[in-house]
């Protein structure tokens, strides 16, 4: 069977392919998880012509524009060209074609039809025992011996190379030299992330590296359009992330817009502290977030033993919008200024002892999160007594990470706009301010 063929070079991904030729070899089905524009296709598609060229049959079949799940062994009898018989259905006529078969199966694309390819492939592999499948899904297909493997991230010298890759396909005058620190930049902002990288790389007929870089705080219409020819899901990082929000549920959809509040990483008790309401009840929180990270829309990493979250830029940019367009986002930022208010006002008694460098490393965790609260009660004149209080008990952190200009510049801040505070709120803040100013060697102010 002829495989697509790729018309872009394929760069990087040698760990990777190591890996799933491996897992293959130990596991008769392979699910390459991961996040929208992170290359599963691709890496698959690598795969499936390694093992072409050894010799071994193969068999690709997109699922993308299959919609309807009942049609699923149809299809894939359709594809493999297997016929359609009298009285047989199309899953027996599959089976009976397949069974004495050795081959590998690539199904592209599983995610919309998960649970129609969970049950397909379970009986495929029960009946077939010469059946090797390779599946491509944001999520896995959760099957009994089933090895899901998240698809990495491009690390970022493979970033970059993809990057000056596809910037001279478009401009064969690109200087890569010259432009090194600025496509550094720009792959750090978008994670690695494959397609946004090759999104970045198209704009830069129009736009300097060091232009984009400076636009990518809006980056899902920045990074518009790539190939006319691809899938709508493909041509932008919007079509994507639209693509994965589709297939979500009402509270996944919910939570993940209201996880777009947190700018850094963030903990499963803040998530359960902020995001819950009447709508998204607490005790749901968990299952929602399990979700998402099982969709590829939620990362989670491990640190000291504690399980950690966090959005891709390009993703939380997306939350974001949906977090704006919601009834929503003014409560949510409430109970997110609140929480880390009431961690900064713990966190300066507890400075004081033997706990000090366990609490230095839990505000160094949250220094986005705690900025962000900062800003939030600092632009409004009815929430400027909770900004004195945020300002005022991060001094001491402020005193023992040495960051005593970014304190004082936050202090003078608040206290410039804290006309309306109470005399008390602002004599603290400038208390704090003061003996900031006297750390700093500023003995004057």
């Amino acid at each position: 069977m002829t495989l697509p063929v790729p018309l872009t070079s394929f760069v990087g991904r040698v760990r990777e392919m190591a890996a799933v030729r491996e897992l293959l070899g130990a596991s008769r089905l392979v699910t390459l998880a991961g996040a929208a524009g992170s290359g599963k296709t691709r890496l698959a598609l690598a795969v499936a012509q390694e093992h072409a060229e050894s010799g071994e049959e193969i068999a690709w079949v997109s699922l993308a524009s299959l919609t309807d799940p009942s049609l699923l062994p149809a299809h894939l009898a359709a594809v493999l060209v297997v016929p359609e018989e009298q009285d047989c259905s199309p899953l027996a006529t599959l089976l009976a074609a397949l069974r004495g078969r050795r081959l590998l199966l690539v199904l592209d694309n599983c995610e919309h039809l998960a649970l129609a390819c969970a049950d397909l492939v379970e009986v495929l592999l029960r009946e077939c025992p010469a059946l090797r499948i390779l599946a491509t899904s944001r999520e896995p297909l959760a099957v009994l011996g089933e090895h899901a493997w998240l698809t990495p991230l491009l690390s970022a010298e493979e970033a970059v190379t993809l990057f000056v890759d596809r910037a001279r396909a478009v401009l064969p005058a690109f200087a890569a030299a010259a432009e090194t620190d600025s496509v550094e930049a720009i792959c750090r902002r978008l994670d690695g992330l494959p397609l946004a990288i090759e999104l970045a790389a198209a704009r830069v007929p129009v736009l300097a590296p060091a232009q984009l870089l400076a636009r990518l705080d809006d980056g899902l219409r920045t990074l518009g359009a790539g190939s006319r020819t691809a899938p709508p899901r493909q041509r932008t990082l919007r079509g994507a992330i639209d693509w994965s929000f589709a297939l979500l549920g009402e509270a996944e959809r919910a939570l993940l817009a209201r996880l777009a509040v947190f700018p850094g990483s963030f903990s499963l008790t803040a998530v359960e502290r902020i995001c819950a309401d009447d709508r998204l009840p607490a005790e749901g929180i968990l299952d929602a977030l399990a979700a998402l990270v099982e969709k590829s829309l939620v990362c989670m990493e491990l640190r000291s033993g504690e399980a950690r979250y966090r959005l891709l830029e390009v993703v939380r940019q997306y939350a974001r919008e949906r977090l704006t367009a919601s009834a929503d986002e003014a409560a949510v930022r409430g109970r997110h200024a609140a929480f880390f208010l009431a961690l900064v006002e713990e966190s300066e008694e507890q400075l004081h002892g033997y706990g000090a460098p366990a609490w230095l490393a839990v505000l160094d965790e949250e220094t986005p999160n705690i900025r962000a609260a900062g800003d939030w009660l600092a632009a409004a004149p009815e929430r400027i007594e909770d900004a004195l209080r945020m300002a005022r008990g991060l001094y001491r952190y402020w005193y023992s990470s040495g960051r005593f200009a970014e304190g004082r510049a936050r202090l003078a801040a608040v206290l410039e706009r804290s006309g309306h505070a109470s005399l008390l709120a602002r004599a603290r803040a400038m208390t704090a301010l003061g003996f900031l100013s006297i750390c700093h060697g500023d003995y004057a102010a």
